[in-house]
C-alpha cells in the first residue's frame, strides 16, 4: 500500500524532502498527526529551495495548532516562488489558518492562469462554498464544466452547490452530461442521488 511505499521510500532517500512530504500527508490523513508533524519537520530541513522549507513549516504550524505561524510561514512560500504547487499548498495553509481572503486571492490567480487546472478550480469553488460564496461557487464551477463538459469529479461538484443553491434539474443535467444521456434518463436522477449520498463522506464545495 501506499504507506509501506512511502515509508520504504524514505528509508532508501531519508533526505528525500519530496518522500517525508509524502508520507506526512498519508500519516495525517490517517490521523497519525504526530508522526505527520515528524516527517514534515524532516521534509522542511532537507528541502534546498526556500520555497519548499516555508511550505513544509507551514503545514507543519497548521497540523500542530499554530495558525500565525502557518499563516507567516505561506506568505513567506509565496514571497520566495511562483511556482502553481507552492502558491496551491500556501494558498490551502492561509485557509486553513483562518486567512480566507487571502487564500481566495491566490486561488483565483492560479484559475485565471489555468483554467484548465480542475484542481485548482475545485479549490476555489470549495472555500467559497464553505464561506457562504454558494453562487460564486457554482459560477466558477460552471466555468470550468461549460469548457470542459464531463469531468465526473467537477460535474459532481457543480451539481451538488446547484442542489444548495435549489437547482434540482439544473443538477439533474450534470449527472446527465456524465452518464451522456438525456436529463430526463432514470440513471441521471440515480447517479445524482448518489452522489447527494456520498457528499458526507467527502470534502466537496
Amino acid at each position: 500500500n501506499d504507506l509501506t511505499l512511502w515509508t520504504a521510500a524514505v528509508r532508501d532517500a531519508p533526505t528525500s524532502s519530496y518522500a517525508r512530504n509524502q508520507l506526512s500527508t498519508l500519516y495525517i490523513n490517517q490521523g497519525r498527526v504526530p508522526e505527520g508533524l515528524v516527517q514534515l519537520d524532516a521534509a522542511a530541513r532537507s528541502a534546498r529551495r526556500p520555497a519548499d522549507q516555508h511550505r513544509f513549516r507551514a503545514y507543519w504550524h497548521l497540523y500542530a495548532g499554530r495558525k500565525e505561524e502557518a499563516a507567516r510561514e505561506a506568505r513567506e512560500a509565496l514571497r520566495a516562488s511562483r511556482s502553481p504547487e507552492v502558491r496551491s499548498d500556501a494558498a490551502f495553509v492561509l485557509g486553513g489558518a483562518g486567512e480566507t481572503a487571502a487564500a481566495i486571492a491566490v486561488y483565483r490567480e492560479l484559475v485565471r492562469e489555468m483554467p484548465a487546472g480542475s484542481t485548482y478550480v475545485y479549490a476555489l469553488a470549495a472555500i467559497l462554498s464553505r464561506t457562504g460564496s454558494v453562487s460564486e461557487a457554482a459560477e466558477v464551477l460552471r466555468g470550468y464544466c461549460s469548457r470542459y463538459p464531463g469531468d465526473p469529479v467537477m460535474e459532481q461538484a457543480y451539481a451538488l452547490v446547484l442542489l444548495r443553491l435549489g437547482f434540482a434539474e439544473a443538477a439533474r443535467e450534470r449527472a446527465a452530461v456524465v452518464l451522456r444521456v438525456p436529463p430526463a434518463d432514470p440513471r441521471a436522477g440515480e447517479l445524482l442521488a448518489e452522489w447527494s449520498r456520498g457528499v458526507k463522506s467527502r470534502e466537496t464545495p
